[in-house]
């Protein structure tokens, strides 16, 4: 019955897609249509299970609505909703954030953030050698937000991140630490470099941080 369900909702949700409805109204109508059901069943219920279960559906119907933006964003949004404060359900919280950042460009720094708060939670929970893990995956984490916010136009701040990055790169004893420390001088020259755009010396040392220490000569 299940696997019916879903065979029916992929359809109506091709259909939807096809008839290319104005965004996003036409998106919470065709979300309604679909899973409106379902998001008020599993959340009127207390075990977990269903709601998983659900964020996983909305994660891989994702893939029949790329020509509606809206429509991606909402099974996303959604999914992750469902599924990030359950640890079993991280995976698909992940997968729905990583799903949107790629899709809905706009929507990078937030999706970052959020993917932030995940990994600081498994950071925060794991022991031992788990610990040491999790302490890389969220550097990745903190570096990838700096990069989104590196990308946004206008380009954002991120020296934040990276001085939380550098926090969990020393308490995990990470090599990634030298890199960090390199990141942040590189942003203390780009904020120098702002403030007196005709020091000579001030963008030299810009081009060679940016080039040769970051290997970033973007």
């Amino acid at each position: 019955m299940r696997l019916a369900r879903y065979v029916a909702a992929a359809a109506m949700l091709a259909s939807a897609v096809a008839l290319g409805a104005p965004e996003p109204r036409a998106a919470a109508e065709t979300f309604q249509s679909l899973f409106g059901a379902d998001l008020a069943r599993v959340k009127a219920t207390r075990d977990v299970k269903d709601d998983l279960e659900l964020a996983a559906r909305l994660v891989a119907a994702v893939k029949d609505a790329k020509s509606q933006p809206a429509l991606m964003a909402l099974l996303c949004e959604k999914a992750y909703e469902l599924s990030c404060f359950i640890p079993e359900g991280q995976a698909t919280a992940l997968a729905a954030m990583e799903t949107e950042a790629e899709a809905i460009p706009a929507k990078a720094v937030a999706c970052a953030d959020r993917v932030v708060e995940i990994r600081q939670k498994q950071f925060d929970a794991a022991r031992g050698e788990e610990r040491v893990k999790a302490g890389q995956t969220l550097i990745e984490a903190l570096l990838a937000g700096d990069d989104a916010r590196a990308a946004a136009t206008p380009p954002a701040d991120a020296t934040r991140l990276l001085r939380r990055a550098l926090a969990v790169a020393t308490a995990a004893k990470s090599d990634r630490r030298a890199n960090i420390e390199a990141r942040l001088r590189l942003e203390d020259y780009k904020r120098a470099v702002e403030k007196t755009p005709q020091d000579p010396a001030a963008r030299d040392r810009l081009v060679h941080m940016a080039v040769v220490e970051c290997d970033d000569p973007a």
